[in-house]
């Protein structure tokens, strides 16, 4: 059995010889390892990079550390963003932000959100199709993108964080139309990233975890956009993977009827515990889980051996029936010691019941 096999199987509950090895495969330590950057203040440099010199960024982590699953980003650069902020649409914004009508929302949508095809010419996913062409029958290949979600309530979003708070209390039945509108055009970002050869298709969301709002919220408003999107996601031919960020907990038992085939789910913090044995009780027998070993702490700052505690602690506590896949939370952070990240990987490869 390969590795894509092994992580197959592992999406769709089943128990398998091993327990699938990987890592979170977002963030800036990839750029790093190659000397692009090496903190911060240079990120923008990354956000350029495209095509084969992104695929050989992801090719030399591949190469170095062997995990069963590449889990990459688009290109760093942001087309929704920039045409959502443009000049020439500010006044068209201003309506939206007001909720002012279904006409305006629909007409601004249709301006920030491009079709597959023109979304493919930008070479955001470039690097996908080379990657998926190399390793594509023997690795899980699979690329995630900032969701709606992101689009709506980040600083730079169309609504921004408190705006679409208030929202969500005051007028949630146009918040919620504008939400549907922007996941409908987000399929074409998935059907781009099907014609580009990935095998899932990966999508980050945030914001609404039980730390922001509560879980009747999340159940009464996204819920039943989520399970329409990522079953639409599943009739394209490509298995939806959902990567969410903030306290999950509570709201997995939800999750679990969203359609999706896997989750990520981020590390312990801001006063919460996301026990990944917890969980997977609550997701059930017939989704993958990822681990969430912390990439702040144990990576960054433990021994190895502490690396693989936490490894061998984590599929002891989710993975006896199946459906896990080891992983770190958050992205890889910069300076952390090679070797731990090697060991993230062997851990779990070597784990035996």
């Amino acid at each position: 059995m390969n590795s894509k096999e092994l992580v197959l199987r592992a999406l769709h509950g089943e128990k398998t010889p091993t327990v699938p090895a990987g890592a979170h495969g977002w963030g800036l330590y990839k750029f790093a390892r190659k000397g692009i950057l090496s903190d911060y203040s240079d990120e923008k440099k990354a956000w350029q990079i495209h095509g084969e010199e992104l695929a050989a960024i992801e090719e030399d982590f591949q190469e170095t550390f062997w995990p069963d699953y590449m889990h990459m980003a688009e290109a760093f650069f942001e087309s929704k963003k920039e045409l959502i902020n443009a000049p020439e649409n500010s006044d068209l914004l201003a309506a939206v932000r007001r909720l002012e009508s279904k006409k305006v929302i629909d007409e601004f949508l249709d301006i920030v959100y491009e079709d597959a095809a023109a979304l493919g010419k930008q070479k955001k996913f470039d690097h996908l199709k080379i990657l998926s062409g190399k390793y594509g029958d023997r690795i899980f290949v699979f690329l995630e993108t900032e969701g709606p979600v992101h689009d709506l309530l980040d600083g730079d979003g169309i609504l921004g964080f408190e705006l679409g708070m208030l929202h969500l209390a005051d007028n949630p039945e146009m918040l919620v139309y504008l939400m549907e509108g922007m996941f409908e055009r987000q399929l074409e970002y998935v059907r781009a990233v099907k014609n580009f050869g990935s095998h899932a298709y990966c999508q980050s969301e945030s914001y609404f975890g039980a730390d922001l709002v509560s879980p009747m919220m999340y159940k009464n408003l996204l819920f039943p956009i989520h399970r329409a999107f990522y079953k639409e996601v599943e009739n394209m031919g490509l298995l939806p993977i959902m990567n969410f960020w903030g306290y999950v907990t509570p709201i997995a038992k939800y999750l679990k009827d969203t359609n999706i085939r896997g989750l990520l789910i981020d590390e312990s913090r801001k006063g919460y515990t996301l026990d990944v044995g917890e969980i997977k009780r609550e997701l059930g027998s017939e989704i993958g889980l990822f681990g969430n070993v912390s990439s702040e702490s144990t990576l960054l700052k433990g021994s190895e051996k502490d690396v693989e505690n936490e490894v061998r602690s984590q599929i002891e506590k989710a993975g006896a029936n199946g459906g896990f896949l080891s992983c770190c939370g958050p992205p890889i952070a910069f300076g952390t010691p090679e070797a731990n990240v090697k060991m993230l990987i062997d851990a779990a490869r070597n784990f035996r019941w």
